[in-house]
Protein backbone atom coordinates (compact mmCIF):
# COMPACT_ATOMS: atom_id res chain seq x y z
CA UNK A 1 0.00 0.00 0.00
CA UNK A 2 2.96 2.29 0.88
CA UNK A 3 4.63 1.76 -2.14
CA UNK A 4 1.18 2.10 -4.71
CA UNK A 5 1.02 5.23 -2.64
CA UNK A 6 4.55 6.47 -3.26
CA UNK A 7 4.57 5.30 -7.06
CA UNK A 8 1.80 7.16 -7.37
CA UNK A 9 3.04 10.53 -6.07
CA UNK A 10 6.21 9.90 -8.03
CA UNK A 11 4.15 9.84 -11.14
CA UNK A 12 2.34 13.05 -10.26
CA UNK A 13 5.66 14.48 -9.40
CA UNK A 14 6.73 13.54 -13.23
CA UNK A 15 3.47 14.73 -14.82
CA UNK A 16 4.32 17.82 -13.19
CA UNK A 17 7.59 18.35 -14.12
CA UNK A 18 6.59 17.17 -18.01
CA UNK A 19 4.02 20.49 -17.47
CA UNK A 20 6.74 23.35 -16.47
CA UNK A 21 8.80 21.86 -18.78
CA UNK A 22 6.35 22.21 -22.11
CA UNK A 23 6.01 25.87 -20.59
CA UNK A 24 9.18 25.87 -20.52
CA UNK A 25 9.26 25.49 -24.24
CA UNK A 26 6.22 27.76 -25.04
CA UNK A 27 7.05 30.48 -23.10
CA UNK A 28 10.11 30.43 -21.36
CA UNK A 29 9.28 34.57 -19.41
CA UNK A 30 8.03 35.67 -16.80
CA UNK A 31 5.73 38.09 -15.00
CA UNK A 32 7.21 41.72 -14.61
CA UNK A 33 7.55 41.13 -11.30
CA UNK A 34 9.51 37.91 -11.73
CA UNK A 35 6.69 35.16 -10.48
CA UNK A 36 5.81 32.21 -11.93
CA UNK A 37 3.85 31.82 -15.43
CA UNK A 38 0.64 29.87 -14.69
CA UNK A 39 -1.19 27.46 -17.36
CA UNK A 40 -5.09 28.12 -17.46
CA UNK A 41 -7.13 25.87 -18.82
CA UNK A 42 -7.68 26.64 -22.47
CA UNK A 43 -11.42 25.18 -23.12
CA UNK A 44 -13.41 28.59 -22.76
CA UNK A 45 -12.29 30.82 -25.45
CA UNK A 46 -10.16 33.93 -24.37
CA UNK A 47 -11.54 37.60 -25.75
CA UNK A 48 -9.23 40.20 -25.70
CA UNK A 49 -10.67 44.07 -26.84
CA UNK A 50 -8.08 46.86 -27.73
CA UNK A 51 -9.07 50.47 -28.31
CA UNK A 52 -6.22 52.20 -29.55
CA UNK A 53 -3.30 50.04 -28.52
CA UNK A 54 -5.10 49.72 -25.08
CA UNK A 55 -6.84 46.71 -23.19
CA UNK A 56 -10.23 47.74 -22.30
CA UNK A 57 -11.74 43.88 -21.65
CA UNK A 58 -11.33 42.99 -18.13
CA UNK A 59 -8.07 41.22 -16.66
CA UNK A 60 -10.46 37.32 -15.84
CA UNK A 61 -9.56 35.08 -18.48
CA UNK A 62 -5.70 35.83 -19.91
CA UNK A 63 -4.19 33.32 -18.35
CA UNK A 64 -0.73 32.56 -19.18
CA UNK A 65 -0.85 34.99 -22.33
CA UNK A 66 -0.70 38.29 -20.34
CA UNK A 67 1.56 39.12 -17.73
CA UNK A 68 -0.23 39.89 -13.79
CA UNK A 69 -0.30 42.71 -13.06
CA UNK A 70 -1.29 42.95 -16.37
CA UNK A 71 -0.14 46.23 -18.43
CA UNK A 72 -2.96 47.41 -20.32
CA UNK A 73 -0.70 49.60 -22.68
CA UNK A 74 1.88 46.98 -23.20
CA UNK A 75 -0.61 44.23 -23.80
CA UNK A 76 -1.01 44.05 -27.18
CA UNK A 77 2.60 43.94 -27.90
CA UNK A 78 2.86 40.96 -24.75
CA UNK A 79 -0.64 39.39 -26.68
CA UNK A 80 1.44 39.33 -30.00
CA UNK A 81 4.54 37.97 -28.87
CA UNK A 82 2.73 34.98 -26.74
CA UNK A 83 0.33 33.89 -29.31
CA UNK A 84 3.15 34.12 -31.95
CA UNK A 85 4.91 31.19 -30.10
CA UNK A 86 1.86 28.87 -30.66
CA UNK A 87 0.46 30.12 -33.68
CA UNK A 88 2.46 30.60 -36.89
CA UNK A 89 2.22 33.60 -38.93
CA UNK A 90 0.19 35.65 -35.81
CA UNK A 91 2.28 38.48 -36.20
CA UNK A 92 1.19 39.68 -40.04
CA UNK A 93 -1.99 38.60 -39.43
CA UNK A 94 -1.76 41.48 -36.14
CA UNK A 95 -0.09 44.01 -37.88
CA UNK A 96 -2.44 43.83 -40.73
CA UNK A 97 -5.62 44.35 -38.48
CA UNK A 98 -4.09 47.18 -36.80
CA UNK A 99 -3.17 48.44 -39.71
CA UNK A 100 -5.74 47.87 -42.24
CA UNK A 101 -8.51 46.55 -40.27
CA UNK A 102 -8.39 43.33 -42.13
CA UNK A 103 -9.70 40.05 -40.27
CA UNK A 104 -8.02 36.74 -40.11
CA UNK A 105 -8.57 33.06 -38.84
CA UNK A 106 -5.59 31.29 -37.74
CA UNK A 107 -5.47 27.73 -36.62
CA UNK A 108 -2.41 26.15 -34.54
CA UNK A 109 -1.55 23.18 -32.36
CA UNK A 110 -0.70 22.95 -28.62
CA UNK A 111 0.20 19.23 -27.92
CA UNK A 112 -2.88 17.19 -28.59
CA UNK A 113 -4.91 20.53 -28.94
CA UNK A 114 -6.20 22.43 -31.76
CA UNK A 115 -5.53 25.92 -31.48
CA UNK A 116 -8.36 28.46 -33.32
CA UNK A 117 -7.21 32.34 -33.11
CA UNK A 118 -9.64 34.69 -35.07
CA UNK A 119 -9.29 39.19 -35.31
CA UNK A 120 -11.16 41.33 -36.32
CA UNK A 121 -12.36 45.09 -35.89
CA UNK A 122 -15.32 46.41 -34.32
CA UNK A 123 -15.59 50.14 -34.90
CA UNK A 124 -12.83 51.71 -33.16
CA UNK A 125 -11.94 48.72 -30.76
CA UNK A 126 -9.64 45.22 -32.03
CA UNK A 127 -11.00 41.84 -30.68
CA UNK A 128 -8.62 38.87 -30.86
CA UNK A 129 -10.19 35.77 -29.37
CA UNK A 130 -8.24 32.33 -29.17
CA UNK A 131 -9.93 28.99 -28.37
CA UNK A 132 -9.11 25.44 -27.83
CA UNK A 133 -10.38 21.76 -28.47
CA UNK A 134 -8.82 18.16 -27.96
CA UNK A 135 -8.08 16.26 -30.81
CA UNK A 136 -11.09 14.24 -29.79
CA UNK A 137 -13.89 16.74 -29.97
CA UNK A 138 -15.47 17.13 -32.45
CA UNK A 139 -16.52 20.95 -32.00
CA UNK A 140 -14.66 24.13 -30.51
CA UNK A 141 -16.50 26.75 -28.25
CA UNK A 142 -15.91 30.14 -29.71
CA UNK A 143 -17.39 33.32 -29.04
CA UNK A 144 -20.31 33.98 -30.59
CA UNK A 145 -20.19 37.94 -30.72
CA UNK A 146 -17.05 37.39 -32.99
CA UNK A 147 -18.67 34.60 -34.61
CA UNK A 148 -21.61 36.48 -36.03
CA UNK A 149 -19.13 39.52 -36.92
CA UNK A 150 -17.12 37.15 -39.26
CA UNK A 151 -20.12 35.98 -40.73
CA UNK A 152 -21.43 39.56 -41.25
CA UNK A 153 -18.01 40.36 -42.79
CA UNK A 154 -18.13 37.64 -45.34
CA UNK A 155 -21.77 38.25 -46.04
CA UNK A 156 -20.36 41.48 -47.32
CA UNK A 157 -17.72 40.30 -48.84
CA UNK A 158 -19.85 37.85 -51.03
CA UNK A 159 -22.34 40.65 -51.33
CA UNK A 160 -19.54 42.96 -52.97
CA UNK A 161 -18.48 40.17 -55.24
CA UNK A 162 -22.08 39.54 -56.89
CA UNK A 163 -22.28 43.32 -57.10
CA UNK A 164 -19.36 43.91 -58.63
CA UNK A 165 -19.07 45.03 -62.48
CA UNK A 166 -16.40 43.06 -63.62
CA UNK A 167 -15.75 38.97 -63.39
CA UNK A 168 -14.38 37.24 -60.69
CA UNK A 169 -13.61 33.33 -60.43
CA UNK A 170 -11.47 31.07 -58.55
CA UNK A 171 -9.87 28.46 -60.09
CA UNK A 172 -8.62 24.76 -58.28
CA UNK A 173 -5.16 22.92 -58.75
CA UNK A 174 -6.29 21.25 -62.04
CA UNK A 175 -7.98 24.82 -63.45
CA UNK A 176 -11.82 23.94 -62.63
CA UNK A 177 -13.48 27.30 -61.48
CA UNK A 178 -15.16 26.11 -58.15
CA UNK A 179 -16.60 29.31 -57.65
CA UNK A 180 -18.07 32.95 -59.56
CA UNK A 181 -19.05 36.00 -58.60
CA UNK A 182 -22.71 36.96 -60.30
CA UNK A 183 -21.53 38.65 -63.45
CA UNK A 184 -19.41 35.90 -64.62
CA UNK A 185 -22.41 33.36 -63.82
CA UNK A 186 -24.49 36.14 -65.87
CA UNK A 187 -21.78 36.02 -68.82
CA UNK A 188 -22.07 32.22 -68.89
CA UNK A 189 -26.06 32.55 -69.26
CA UNK A 190 -25.72 34.93 -71.28
CA UNK A 191 -23.12 33.20 -73.99
CA UNK A 192 -24.25 29.28 -73.00
CA UNK A 193 -27.89 30.11 -72.69
CA UNK A 194 -30.02 30.03 -69.41
CA UNK A 195 -29.45 27.26 -67.05
CA UNK A 196 -25.66 26.92 -68.21
CA UNK A 197 -24.26 28.08 -64.65
CA UNK A 198 -25.90 25.75 -62.67
CA UNK A 199 -24.08 22.71 -63.75
CA UNK A 200 -21.16 21.59 -62.08
CA UNK A 201 -17.92 22.54 -62.26
CA UNK A 202 -18.74 26.12 -63.53
CA UNK A 203 -18.32 26.26 -67.39
CA UNK A 204 -15.08 28.36 -68.38
CA UNK A 205 -14.90 30.97 -70.33
CA UNK A 206 -11.63 31.76 -70.89
CA UNK A 207 -10.01 28.12 -71.31
CA UNK A 208 -6.84 27.08 -71.22
CA UNK A 209 -5.83 30.39 -68.69
CA UNK A 210 -5.12 28.40 -66.07
CA UNK A 211 -1.87 28.67 -66.70
CA UNK A 212 -1.34 32.23 -67.84
CA UNK A 213 1.21 34.14 -66.35
CA UNK A 214 0.27 36.35 -63.51
CA UNK A 215 -0.84 39.89 -64.38
CA UNK A 216 -3.10 41.18 -66.97
CA UNK A 217 -3.58 40.40 -70.22
CA UNK A 218 -5.71 40.91 -73.59
CA UNK A 219 -8.24 37.84 -74.28
CA UNK A 220 -11.49 37.17 -75.96
CA UNK A 221 -14.06 35.54 -74.61
CA UNK A 222 -14.56 31.32 -75.65
CA UNK A 223 -11.99 31.64 -78.43
CA UNK A 224 -12.78 28.54 -79.92
CA UNK A 225 -15.17 27.33 -78.09
CA UNK A 226 -19.11 27.55 -77.93
CA UNK A 227 -19.15 30.65 -75.77
CA UNK A 228 -17.73 32.56 -78.48
CA UNK A 229 -20.61 32.09 -80.96
CA UNK A 230 -23.33 34.50 -78.74
CA UNK A 231 -20.32 36.66 -76.77
CA UNK A 232 -19.66 39.06 -79.77
CA UNK A 233 -21.93 41.33 -81.44
CA UNK A 234 -21.34 42.34 -85.18
CA UNK A 235 -17.69 43.67 -85.10
CA UNK A 236 -16.43 41.15 -82.37
CA UNK A 237 -16.21 43.98 -79.23
CA UNK A 238 -17.85 42.53 -76.70
CA UNK A 239 -15.87 39.49 -77.08
CA UNK A 240 -12.89 41.25 -75.68
CA UNK A 241 -12.12 41.26 -71.88
CA UNK A 242 -8.14 42.34 -69.90
CA UNK A 243 -7.87 38.88 -68.17
CA UNK A 244 -5.77 39.67 -64.64
CA UNK A 245 -4.59 36.19 -62.80
CA UNK A 246 -3.38 36.49 -59.50
CA UNK A 247 -0.82 34.67 -58.00
CA UNK A 248 -1.43 30.63 -56.86
CA UNK A 249 -2.42 30.38 -52.92
CA UNK A 250 -3.27 27.57 -50.99
CA UNK A 251 -3.61 25.29 -54.17
CA UNK A 252 -6.31 28.24 -55.80
CA UNK A 253 -5.98 30.88 -57.94
CA UNK A 254 -7.96 33.79 -58.08
CA UNK A 255 -8.97 35.56 -61.78
CA UNK A 256 -10.54 38.47 -62.25
CA UNK A 257 -11.67 40.41 -66.08
CA UNK A 258 -12.95 43.84 -66.88
CA UNK A 259 -14.93 44.10 -70.89
CA UNK A 260 -13.44 45.82 -72.94
CA UNK A 261 -16.31 46.36 -75.04
CA UNK A 262 -16.41 50.22 -75.60
CA UNK A 263 -12.55 50.30 -75.38
CA UNK A 264 -11.84 48.02 -78.50
CA UNK A 265 -14.70 50.29 -80.25
CA UNK A 266 -12.80 53.63 -79.21
CA UNK A 267 -9.78 52.56 -80.85
CA UNK A 268 -11.15 51.29 -83.66
CA UNK A 269 -12.76 54.73 -84.11
CA UNK A 270 -9.30 56.09 -82.99
CA UNK A 271 -7.13 53.81 -85.63
CA UNK A 272 -10.00 54.61 -88.33
CA UNK A 273 -9.65 58.49 -87.90
CA UNK A 274 -5.88 58.80 -87.51
CA UNK A 275 -5.84 56.52 -91.38
CA UNK A 276 -8.33 59.24 -92.26
CA UNK A 277 -5.99 62.34 -90.66
CA UNK A 278 -2.94 60.28 -92.56
CA UNK A 279 -4.64 60.36 -95.91
CA UNK A 280 -6.07 63.91 -95.79
CA UNK A 281 -2.17 64.89 -95.05
CA UNK A 282 -1.21 62.67 -97.69
CA UNK A 283 -3.11 64.54 -100.28
CA UNK A 284 -2.41 68.23 -98.81
CA UNK A 285 0.12 70.49 -101.18
CA UNK A 286 1.68 71.60 -97.64
CA UNK A 287 4.37 70.07 -96.16
CA UNK A 288 3.35 68.59 -92.39
CA UNK A 289 5.55 67.56 -89.53
CA UNK A 290 4.13 67.72 -85.77
CA UNK A 291 6.13 66.95 -82.89
CA UNK A 292 5.29 66.43 -79.43
CA UNK A 293 5.98 67.95 -76.25
CA UNK A 294 8.92 66.50 -76.00
CA UNK A 295 10.08 68.30 -79.58
CA UNK A 296 10.28 64.38 -81.09
CA UNK A 297 8.41 64.10 -84.57
CA UNK A 298 5.31 61.74 -84.41
CA UNK A 299 4.05 62.30 -87.87
CA UNK A 300 4.93 63.71 -91.20
CA UNK A 301 3.22 64.11 -95.06
CA UNK A 302 4.95 62.67 -98.43
CA UNK A 303 4.94 66.90 -99.20
CA UNK A 304 7.05 67.39 -96.57
CA UNK A 305 9.84 64.73 -98.03
CA UNK A 306 9.76 66.83 -101.64
CA UNK A 307 9.76 69.66 -100.30
CA UNK A 308 13.11 69.18 -97.95
CA UNK A 309 14.35 66.10 -99.43
CA UNK A 310 14.81 64.56 -96.02
CA UNK A 311 15.43 60.72 -95.61
CA UNK A 312 11.75 59.62 -94.97
CA UNK A 313 13.29 55.79 -92.80
CA UNK A 314 15.52 58.70 -91.43
CA UNK A 315 12.39 60.58 -90.40
CA UNK A 316 10.61 57.40 -89.34
CA UNK A 317 12.84 57.16 -86.47
CA UNK A 318 11.12 60.12 -85.05
CA UNK A 319 14.02 62.13 -84.70
CA UNK A 320 14.09 65.84 -82.55
CA UNK A 321 13.19 68.96 -84.17
CA UNK A 322 16.43 70.16 -83.58
CA UNK A 323 18.11 67.41 -85.27
CA UNK A 324 15.73 67.76 -88.33
CA UNK A 325 16.50 71.70 -88.70
CA UNK A 326 20.46 70.84 -88.52
CA UNK A 327 19.91 68.54 -91.49
CA UNK A 328 17.71 71.03 -93.54
CA UNK A 329 20.94 73.42 -92.54
CA UNK A 330 23.06 70.32 -93.92
CA UNK A 331 21.29 70.60 -97.05
CA UNK A 332 20.57 74.10 -97.69
CA UNK A 333 17.01 73.77 -97.61
CA UNK A 334 16.67 76.75 -95.12
CA UNK A 335 18.53 80.03 -95.36
CA UNK A 336 21.24 80.34 -93.13
CA UNK A 337 20.48 82.81 -90.09
CA UNK A 338 22.88 85.07 -88.71
CA UNK A 339 23.28 83.54 -85.66
CA UNK A 340 22.29 79.94 -86.22
CA UNK A 341 21.91 78.43 -82.61
CA UNK A 342 20.06 81.11 -80.81
CA UNK A 343 17.57 80.74 -83.98
CA UNK A 344 17.36 77.09 -83.72
CA UNK A 345 17.05 77.16 -79.97
CA UNK A 346 14.32 79.94 -80.36
CA UNK A 347 12.10 77.94 -83.08
CA UNK A 348 12.31 74.74 -80.83
CA UNK A 349 10.99 76.71 -77.74
CA UNK A 350 8.01 77.85 -79.86
CA UNK A 351 5.05 77.11 -77.65
CA UNK A 352 7.03 77.02 -74.25
CA UNK A 353 7.43 79.48 -72.01
CA UNK A 354 6.46 83.50 -73.27
CA UNK A 355 6.73 81.82 -77.23
CA UNK A 356 3.03 81.48 -77.78
CA UNK A 357 2.02 82.45 -80.51
CA UNK A 358 2.77 81.19 -83.96
CA UNK A 359 6.42 81.80 -85.92
CA UNK A 360 6.16 82.61 -89.70
CA UNK A 361 8.94 82.84 -91.86
CA UNK A 362 9.77 82.91 -95.90
CA UNK A 363 12.58 80.89 -96.93
CA UNK A 364 14.32 81.70 -100.33
CA UNK A 365 16.46 79.10 -101.72
CA UNK A 366 19.79 78.80 -103.57
CA UNK A 367 17.49 76.90 -105.98
CA UNK A 368 15.11 80.10 -106.49
CA UNK A 369 12.06 78.01 -104.57
CA UNK A 370 10.77 79.98 -101.79
CA UNK A 371 9.16 78.24 -99.04
CA UNK A 372 6.40 79.39 -96.12
CA UNK A 373 7.38 78.36 -92.89
CA UNK A 374 4.51 78.16 -90.01
CA UNK A 375 5.57 77.11 -86.63
CA UNK A 376 2.32 76.82 -84.56
CA UNK A 377 2.17 75.56 -81.39
CA UNK A 378 -1.05 73.10 -80.13
CA UNK A 379 -2.87 73.01 -76.78
CA UNK A 380 -0.77 69.97 -75.24
CA UNK A 381 2.37 70.94 -75.83
CA UNK A 382 3.27 70.10 -79.11
CA UNK A 383 4.02 71.73 -82.57
CA UNK A 384 3.32 71.48 -85.83
CA UNK A 385 5.43 72.72 -88.95
CA UNK A 386 3.88 73.78 -92.03
CA UNK A 387 6.04 74.31 -95.22
CA UNK A 388 4.28 76.07 -97.99
CA UNK A 389 6.11 76.22 -101.65
CA UNK A 390 5.36 79.70 -102.29
CA UNK A 391 8.01 80.36 -105.17
CA UNK A 392 4.82 81.22 -107.82
CA UNK A 393 3.04 83.27 -105.28
CA UNK A 394 5.90 85.67 -104.73
CA UNK A 395 6.92 85.85 -109.00
CA UNK A 396 3.19 86.67 -109.44
CA UNK A 397 3.14 89.22 -106.39
CA UNK A 398 6.64 90.41 -107.98
CA UNK A 399 5.01 90.56 -111.29
CA UNK A 400 1.98 92.23 -110.51
CA UNK A 401 4.22 94.91 -108.27
CA UNK A 402 6.09 95.19 -111.40
CA UNK A 403 3.11 96.25 -113.87
CA UNK A 404 1.91 98.16 -111.24
CA UNK A 405 5.10 100.48 -111.27
CA UNK A 406 4.99 99.99 -115.09
CA UNK A 407 1.27 101.50 -114.99
CA UNK A 408 2.26 104.35 -112.98
CA UNK A 409 4.98 105.75 -114.98
CA UNK A 410 2.42 105.39 -117.39
CA UNK A 411 0.08 107.92 -116.31
CA UNK A 412 2.44 109.68 -114.58
CA UNK A 413 4.10 110.37 -118.16
CA UNK A 414 0.83 111.60 -119.42
CA UNK A 415 -0.66 114.92 -119.97
CA UNK A 416 -4.20 114.45 -117.96
CA UNK A 417 -4.21 114.42 -114.06
CA UNK A 418 -5.24 111.06 -112.70
CA UNK A 419 -5.57 109.29 -109.81
CA UNK A 420 -7.07 106.33 -108.21
CA UNK A 421 -8.77 104.95 -104.77
CA UNK A 422 -9.63 101.64 -103.16
CA UNK A 423 -12.90 100.89 -101.85
CA UNK A 424 -12.33 102.08 -98.00
CA UNK A 425 -10.69 105.49 -99.64
CA UNK A 426 -7.80 104.58 -99.40
CA UNK A 427 -5.21 105.69 -102.40
CA UNK A 428 -4.08 103.57 -105.00
CA UNK A 429 -2.57 106.51 -107.24
CA UNK A 430 -1.94 110.07 -107.61
CA UNK A 431 0.28 110.91 -110.56
CA UNK A 432 2.44 113.58 -110.75
CA UNK A 433 -0.20 116.13 -112.68
CA UNK A 434 -2.50 115.34 -110.12
CA UNK A 435 -0.59 115.93 -107.29
CA UNK A 436 0.71 119.25 -109.12
CA UNK A 437 -2.61 119.75 -109.36
CA UNK A 438 -3.85 119.43 -106.00
CA UNK A 439 -0.34 120.26 -103.99
CA UNK A 440 0.21 116.78 -102.49
CA UNK A 441 3.33 115.73 -101.69
CA UNK A 442 4.19 112.22 -103.31
CA UNK A 443 5.31 110.50 -99.72
CA UNK A 444 2.01 111.51 -98.59
CA UNK A 445 -1.05 110.39 -100.41
CA UNK A 446 -4.78 111.96 -99.30
CA UNK A 447 -7.40 109.90 -98.49
CA UNK A 448 -10.40 110.52 -100.95
CA UNK A 449 -12.17 112.60 -98.79
CA UNK A 450 -9.33 115.00 -98.43
CA UNK A 451 -8.82 114.81 -101.97
CA UNK A 452 -12.09 115.42 -102.90
CA UNK A 453 -11.90 118.83 -100.19
CA UNK A 454 -9.00 119.83 -101.93
CA UNK A 455 -10.32 119.80 -105.18
CA UNK A 456 -13.39 121.43 -103.77
CA UNK A 457 -11.11 124.07 -102.97
CA UNK A 458 -9.76 125.26 -106.43
CA UNK A 459 -13.02 124.97 -108.70
CA UNK A 460 -16.24 127.06 -108.38
CA UNK A 461 -18.73 124.80 -106.19
CA UNK A 462 -20.71 121.77 -107.92
CA UNK A 463 -22.66 118.75 -106.88
CA UNK A 464 -19.91 116.59 -108.10
CA UNK A 465 -17.51 115.97 -104.97
CA UNK A 466 -20.64 115.11 -102.85
CA UNK A 467 -21.86 112.47 -105.78
CA UNK A 468 -18.28 110.98 -106.44
CA UNK A 469 -17.90 111.12 -102.03
CA UNK A 470 -21.28 108.62 -102.03
CA UNK A 471 -19.94 106.53 -104.43
CA UNK A 472 -16.79 106.04 -102.72
CA UNK A 473 -18.85 104.96 -99.85
CA UNK A 474 -20.90 102.55 -101.43
CA UNK A 475 -23.51 104.20 -103.19
CA UNK A 476 -25.62 102.37 -106.11
CA UNK A 477 -22.30 102.38 -108.83
CA UNK A 478 -23.20 104.01 -112.52
CA UNK A 479 -21.48 104.16 -115.76
CA UNK A 480 -18.67 106.07 -115.87
CA UNK A 481 -19.52 109.72 -116.98
CA UNK A 482 -17.88 113.28 -117.62
CA UNK A 483 -18.87 116.91 -116.35
CA UNK A 484 -17.14 120.03 -117.04
CA UNK A 485 -16.29 122.32 -114.03
CA UNK A 486 -14.52 126.07 -114.01
CA UNK A 487 -11.12 126.42 -112.05
CA UNK A 488 -10.51 129.33 -109.92
CA UNK A 489 -8.39 130.60 -112.34
CA UNK A 490 -10.79 130.45 -114.70
CA UNK A 491 -9.87 128.13 -116.81
CA UNK A 492 -12.25 124.90 -117.91
CA UNK A 493 -11.35 121.55 -116.66
CA UNK A 494 -12.98 117.81 -117.83
CA UNK A 495 -13.49 115.70 -114.85
CA UNK A 496 -13.44 112.02 -115.91
CA UNK A 497 -15.33 109.75 -113.16
CA UNK A 498 -14.62 106.51 -114.07
CA UNK A 499 -16.39 103.52 -111.51
CA UNK A 500 -14.32 100.40 -111.70
CA UNK A 501 -14.99 97.11 -110.31
CA UNK A 502 -14.58 95.87 -106.05
CA UNK A 503 -15.82 99.42 -105.44
CA UNK A 504 -12.69 101.08 -106.79
CA UNK A 505 -12.87 104.94 -107.98
CA UNK A 506 -10.41 106.57 -110.58
CA UNK A 507 -10.55 110.26 -111.38
CA UNK A 508 -9.21 111.89 -114.97
CA UNK A 509 -8.57 115.33 -114.89
CA UNK A 510 -8.12 117.03 -118.19
CA UNK A 511 -7.24 121.27 -118.98
CA UNK A 512 -4.54 123.64 -119.84
CA UNK A 513 -2.30 123.08 -116.78
CA UNK A 514 0.10 125.63 -118.27
CA UNK A 515 -2.19 128.40 -116.81
CA UNK A 516 -2.97 126.56 -113.50
CA UNK A 517 0.24 127.03 -111.81
CA UNK A 518 -0.64 128.93 -109.37
CA UNK A 519 -3.42 127.08 -108.25
CA UNK A 520 -1.57 124.99 -105.04
CA UNK A 521 -1.02 128.57 -103.98
CA UNK A 522 -5.02 130.05 -104.18
CA UNK A 523 -5.47 126.44 -102.02
CA UNK A 524 -2.94 126.76 -99.33
CA UNK A 525 -4.69 130.05 -98.73
CA UNK A 526 -8.27 128.92 -98.32
CA UNK A 527 -7.06 125.93 -96.25
CA UNK A 528 -5.43 128.76 -94.26
CA UNK A 529 -8.58 131.00 -93.38
CA UNK A 530 -10.33 128.02 -93.12
CA UNK A 531 -8.03 126.75 -90.09
CA UNK A 532 -8.18 130.24 -88.45
CA UNK A 533 -11.97 130.33 -89.04
CA UNK A 534 -11.55 134.31 -90.91
CA UNK A 535 -12.98 134.88 -94.27
CA UNK A 536 -10.85 138.21 -94.35
CA UNK A 537 -8.48 135.71 -95.67
CA UNK A 538 -10.37 134.12 -98.52
CA UNK A 539 -9.15 136.26 -101.81
CA UNK A 540 -12.60 137.37 -103.55
CA UNK A 541 -13.29 136.55 -107.07
CA UNK A 542 -11.39 139.50 -108.53
CA UNK A 543 -8.24 138.42 -106.62
CA UNK A 544 -8.31 134.81 -107.17
CA UNK A 545 -8.85 136.02 -111.15
CA UNK A 546 -5.51 137.99 -110.48
CA UNK A 547 -3.90 135.02 -108.64
CA UNK A 548 -4.56 132.81 -111.20
CA UNK A 549 -3.59 134.90 -114.13
CA UNK A 550 -0.34 136.33 -112.43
Amino acid sequence: MEFAVEHAALAAGAAALAVVAVLALIRPRRHARGGPVSLDHLGEPRSFCFRDGYLVSPERGTGFLLSRPVNRLAAWDELRAALSDLIPGVEAAMDALARTGESFRIEGRMGRDRLHLLGLRDGEELRITLAAADEAQDSIRIDVPILAALEAENALLLQSHAAAPGLAWVLDEEGRVIWANGRYMAEVERCLGPGAAAGWPIPALFPGHADAPDGPARRRLGAGTPAAAGAADADGTDSWFEVTMAPPEGGLRHAYAQPLGRLIEAEENLRRFIETLTRTFTALPTGLAIFDRGRSLVMFNPPLLEMTGLDGAWLAGRPHLADVLDALRERQRLPEPRDWRAWRDALVATGSGEARGDWHETWTLATGQSLRMTARPQADGAVAILLEDVTAELSLARRRRSDGDALAALLDAGEDAAAAFGPDGAPLHLNVRMRELCGFEPDAPPSLDAFLARLATLCAPSPLWGEIRDLGRGAEPRADWTETLAHLCGEPLEVHVLPIPDRRLALRICGDFSRLEGSRRVATLRDVAGALGSAAAVPDDGERRAVGGS
